[in-house]
């Protein structure tokens, strides 16, 4: 599975980048501003960190050090002052590898917007999902010079204007080439490490992947679930997991050439979905039908009655089922959900405006 955020460390929402380096990195830093003391040396599962400077720099930094250059640097109040990247890593890598890959990883960043880096392998939680080995990258948002100083922004946390002026992309689109550029990384790895996976930046819908995809738990979602305690989010992702379980048993019972080849029919569907597909009709069968009842509706200008309106939610009940069978989407499935229902009230309007028209030509022999 692919993960790969990233996030800026704001003081305009409480962040603070000498906070945010003791805490991934498992250190104590002493903020030189505010006098706060960060001290984050009981964490455990921290795997390894480091800093990694661009190439060409030869001097070295402690974290300490680079995070309070990193406050010093800005003086606005709701200033970035850092940013962070989490990323997945693939729990096929052992220890070495998962750190050359961090290292890797880091280098990227380092070398693409000239920014010092700190990275912190951490283990999965114990109470967790044991194949959560994540790596937090900590850049700085300025880019920084051979004697360690910081200079200007680095290209990503610069606006829109500035980007066009620079004729550069924009933050958004920089950030999608980044998460491109990890994915790359993380294939090499797996492929020097022999393994046979590969992951993707690309979500579901643009993989053209039928399936839905779950959502990032987050640090809150994530502790309360661990405590027992269902959230939103988390009551989403099992529920997404189960629909793609299912889908996932379905297209084992059905290969793709059934699949496409099924004709819903009383003859091949299993003895529990018979009573079911007795309603159901062909494609061509639905389709005489609908022009007959348009035909007929038109000499008719009652609206339908309970009993025909139940008659087509049993009809529209089983098309569902017959396009589930054939593979479409779950979103094109509600799409036309939609479409339908719209049709449907814009015939019923339809019909009543005729009935009215029906009456007025009664009563007065021309229409008012």
């Amino acid at each position: 599975m692919y993960h790969a955020t990233t996030s800026a460390v704001s003081r305009g929402s409480g962040g603070s980048s000498c906070a945010k380096g003791a805490y991934i990195g498992g250190e104590e830093i002493t903020n030189e501003i505010t006098g706060e003391i960060h001290n984050y040396t009981k964490k455990q599962g921290v795997e390894h960190t480091e800093i990694i400077l661009p190439t060409g720099i030869e001097k070295t930094i402690s974290s300490s050090e680079l995070w309070n250059k990193a406050e010093l640097a800005e003086n606005r109040k709701d200033a970035r002052v850092g940013r962070e990247w989490v990323i997945g890593l693939p729990s096929e890598l052992d220890k070495e590898q998962r750190k050359e890959l961090a290292q890797n990883l880091a280098k990227d960043l380092a070398e693409r917007y000239q920014v010092a880096t700190q990275i912190a392998v951490h283990e999965p939680n114990k109470h967790g999902d044991q194949r959560n080995y994540h790596v937090h990258i900590l850049t700085t948002t300025r880019k920084i010079d051979q004697d360690l100083n910081l200079t200007d922004k680095s290209d990503i946390e610069r606006d829109r204007k500035q980007c066009a002026k620079l004729g550069i992309s924009t933050s958004q689109y920089q950030i999608i080439e980044c998460r491109e550029r990890i994915a790359n990384r993380l294939n090499q790895s797996l492929e020097r490490a022999n393994v046979q996976k590969e992951v993707s930046h690309l979500s579901y819908k643009d993989q053209r992947i039928d399936k839905i995809p779950t959502k990032h738990l987050g640090k809150s979602a994530t502790f309360l679930e661990r405590k027992g305690i269902k959230t939103e989010i988390g009551d989403y992702n099992r529920s997404a997991m189960r629909f793609n379980e299912l889908k996932t048993a379905l297209e084992s019972i059905y290969t793709p050439k059934t699949i496409e080849s099924h004709q819903p029919t009383i003859k091949n569907a299993p003895e529990t979905l018979k009573p079911t597909l007795e309603i159901e009709l062909s494609a061509t069968e639905r389709a005489k039908m609908y022009l007959q009842k348009i035909a007929e509706e038109k000499n008719k200008p009652e609206i339908s009655n309970k009993q025909e309106q139940k008659s087509l939610a049993e009809d529209r009940k089983a098309q569902l089922l017959s396009e589930i069978l054939s593979k479409r989407s779950y979103d094109q499935i509600i799409d036309r959900q939609k479409q339908e229902q719209e049709k449907k009230l814009q015939h019923e309007q339809s019909q009543k405006q005729e009935y009215k028209k029906t009456l007025s030509r009664g009563r007065g022999g021309f229409e008012r």
